[in-house]
């Protein structure tokens, strides 16, 4: 359940930031394929819902990062900075958000070069839908919370 909530809070957060439903859909399974079904360190520790490498030249919502045998490994304070930061670097090269999910070839070859890399993240199953039914089931009963305490506040 709690991939499902994940794979629902990236879309929605992705929807917000501009991106079209396909293409969010898309980059919920990078996500989930780059960690790891959302067990990777830096997924857990340092928000980086995205693998992305330590950003060296252009703005960025990173905190840090670290090294690794590649790019390094870029942190987050929230998973919402990391979201945030993909919009940014779709922006930065110029990558449409509104792509109906048909990122360019060379999206692909920048993100990873390897030739079987879309594949593999297209290959990645998600819970998006069933995670949109959590939130939706959840949605009165935190504004019902939420009512109540700005009552007595």
């Amino acid at each position: 359940m709690q991939k499902a909530f994940l794979d629902a809070f990236l879309w929605l957060a992705l929807r917000v930031h501009g991106f079209d439903a396909q293409t969010s859909e898309v980059l919920v399974r990078l996500s989930r394929l780059e960690t790891g079904h959302y067990t990777s360190d830096a997924f857990k520790n340092h928000r980086n819902a995205f693998g992305m490498g330590i950003v060296q030249s252009r703005p960025t919502t990173q905190v840090g990062g670290h090294a690794n045998e590649d790019a390094g490994i870029g942190h987050y304070r929230t998973l919402f900075g990391s979201v945030r930061d993909m919009r940014m670097y779709f922006d930065n090269v110029n990558e449409p958000t509104k792509a109906k999910g048909m990122l360019s070839k060379a999206f692909w070859k920048r993100y990873n070069p390897s030739p079987s890399y879309p594949e593999s993240v297209m290959g990645t199953a998600h819970q998006i839908g069933r995670g949109l039914s959590v939130f939706a089931l959840l949605a009165p009963l935190t504004y019902l919370v939420i009512t109540k305490f700005m009552k007595h506040a």
